[in-house]
């Protein structure tokens, strides 16, 4: 498993942790949910923008 496939189970982990303590629809899940959605997309996004995007979370227009 590499840095990015670790880095991605653990946030997973941690939502479905988040879940299970405040349940699915909770702000707390929905945010970690967020995260772990940035976290995936960066994987199909070129290296140079979408690690900007992941650390910006205002896009700028």
């Amino acid at each position: 498993m590499n840095l990015y496939e670790s880095v991605v189970e653990k946030y997973r982990q941690r939502m479905v942790d988040i879940a299970g303590k405040h349940g699915y629809t909770a702000k707390e899940t929905v945010r970690a949910s967020q995260h772990l959605d940035k976290l995936l997309n960066m994987s199909s996004q070129p290296t140079h923008q979408s690690t900007n995007r992941f650390f910006d979370p205002i896009k700028k227009s």
